[in-house]
C-alpha cells in the first residue's frame, strides 16, 4: 500500500520482479529449515506458509496488473 502512495500512476515493473522474487526465495528458506530441523510443529507452519504463499502471490497479479 505504501507503493501504491509513493506512485499514484502505477507500480514499476521492477518492483514486480523484486517482490516476486521474495515469494519464492522464502518458502525455499523456510522449506530448507524444515527439511533440516525437522519437528512436527515445523511442518505445519510449513504447509500452512506454502498456501498463504501462492494466494498472496496471486494478489500481486492483481495489483500489479501483469505477471513477471
Amino acid at each position: 500500500m505504501t507503493i501504491l502512495v509513493i506512485h499514484p500512476d502505477g507500480l514499476p515493473t521492477s518492483a514486480s520482479a523484486i517482490d516476486f522474487l521474495i515469494h519464492f526465495t522464502l518458502p525455499v528458506i523456510a522449506g530448507y529449515a524444515v527439511w533440516s530441523n525437522p519437528s512436527n510443529k515445523r511442518w505445519l507452519c510449513f504447509s500452512i506458509l506454502l498456501p498463504s504463499t501462492f494466494f498472496f502471490l496471486s494478489l500481486l497479479f492483481v495489483l500489479y496488473g501483469e505477471t513477471p
